[in-house]
């Protein structure tokens, strides 16, 4: 079972997925990338 996310990391999830930009990279997402946080949030 995977690890509960604390309130700060499912802003910056949400943040990410909305903006389609990675604020560590500096780049936008790709399609995988895209999908993969979008399962991590549901």
């Amino acid at each position: 079972m995977e690890q509960k996310m604390s309130r700060e990391e499912l802003i910056d999830l949400t943040e990410t997925i909305m903006a389609g930009y990675n604020k560590t990279t500096k780049r936008m997402l790709t399609d995988e990338e895209f999908d993969k946080l979008l399962i991590k949030f549901l």
